[in-house]
């Protein structure tokens, strides 16, 4: 009768990783729960089933839910269950980053690092490179943006060494999203553009959509390719709705919604805005730049009082010790282009000389000059609250 019931568990472990990439984040959680019921804790399967869960509960900001992982992984591995482990921490830490629990998360990142350190006090780097994404999340959201970019670059690396393409295209297209941040655009677009090919290529239905989530935000930045980053855009957004995934469909909506706006569609850009806000409003680590991202539209509607409601809820959502995912810079820009607006000149000044000091302060962590020239001149928005603070 065990053995019945660990056969079923293991099905549903192999169903819930198929599920998950097959797009069906429901069924996929659903398929995760049924297999820890059956399964050893601490055993290989029992992790892999929590790394599932976590990344289901993740997508569909279910932050009870993938803090009932955390808990559970706090449980010491069986030596031969070490690397699926690895996988499931450094995927719930992710998780917990984006949807803004960085205590949770980074207290979950101390206990990886201490579960993949070597006895002689050197990190194990084989494991490491195996489960990257607790360190390389957690470079982003310290706002070690170049840190970030060469970890990124490293687990590509490897991921394609050993022909994991999956996760080679995951992390792929986060280095375009870092690179973007950066302001180095055209590297990005290139970045992505290959990654694009080899989401194609692989067949995994999951991938495509993630990757061009961000080619189209950083084709956006180019009034050459504005067509092309809608169509693009768009294709992610539908995508992302048929997949049930919330965090990169609030994303791809703000993203889309900025696209409308600078095509001169208001309207179209009003809509999107507000069903991203609809979608994500409740993900901490969306909030900034989607309020910003309908703060800005509003502007551009001429509804000037309700941008700036919009914009201040912006700013609100920004914390100056622990930067977000997205949005940070473009809150900023819009609350003062928003009291401009208003006629509160003195106030938008005084608001642009304080974000131009954080941008700065922000830029020191990047060690990379070329890259922090970059981040400090190239991103539209850092030169919009430079211009305002130098008036």
């Amino acid at each position: 009768g065990q053995v019945r019931a660990l056969l079923g568990a293991l099905l549903d472990v192999a169903r819930a990783q198929l599920l998950r990439w097959s797009g069906d984040l429901a069924g996929s959680a659903a398929a995760a729960r049924a297999a820890l019921a059956s399964l050893p804790a601490g055993s290989a399967e029992w992790c892999e089933s929590l790394g599932e869960r976590a990344t289901a509960a993740g997508k569909t900001n279910d932050a009870s839910e993938l803090l009932a992982v955390a808990s559970a992984l706090r449980q010491r591995p069986a030596r031969e269950a070490r690397l699926a482990w690895d996988r499931a921490c450094a995927r719930t830490a992710v998780q917990l980053f984006y949807l803004g629990r960085r205590k949770e998360a980074l207290a979950l990142v101390r206990v990886f690092e201490k579960e993949t350190t070597l006895p002689d006090g050197a990190p194990d780097d084989v494991r490491r490179g195996l489960s990257p994404g607790a360190l390389v999340t957690a470079s982003l959201f310290a706002g070690r943006l170049d840190e970030h970019l060469e970890r990124l670059e490293d687990a590509v690396r490897a991921f394609r060494a050993i022909g994991d393409v999956r996760s080679e295209c995951l992390y792929g297209s986060a280095i375009g999203f870092a690179l973007s941040q950066l302001g180095a655009y055209a590297r990005a677009e290139r970045r992505l553009r290959r990654t694009v090919d080899v989401a194609r290529k692989s067949g995994v239905p999951v991938l495509l959509p993630l990757t061009l989530h961000n080619l189209g935000e950083v084709l956006s930045h180019d009034e050459r390719t504005l067509g092309e980053a809608l169509d693009v855009e768009s294709q992610a957004v539908d995508e992302l709705r048929a997949e049930g995934e919330t965090r990169f469909l609030a994303g791809s909506l703000a993203y889309r919604a900025r696209i409308h706006a600078s095509l001169g569609d208001d309207e179209a850009a009003e809509r999107d805005a507000r069903e991203a806000l609809a979608v994500g409003a409740s993900i901490d680590g969306l909030r900034a730049l989607l309020f910003g991202t309908l703060a800005d539209v509003l502007l551009l509607r001429g509804r000037t009082d309700e941008a700036l409601a919009s914009a201040r809820a912006a700013a609100g959502a920004v914390q100056t010790h622990a930067p977000a995912e997205a949005g940070d810079a473009l809150a900023m820009a819009t609350l003062v282009r928003a009291l401009a607006a208003t006629g509160a000149h003195d106030e938008a000044r005084a608001r642009a000389r304080t974000a131009w000091s954080d941008v700065v302060r922000r830029s020191k962590r990047i060690a990379n000059a070329t890259l922090r020239a970059s981040f400090l001149r190239r991103v539209p928005e850092h030169r919009v609250i430079f211009q305002m603070a130098s008036t």
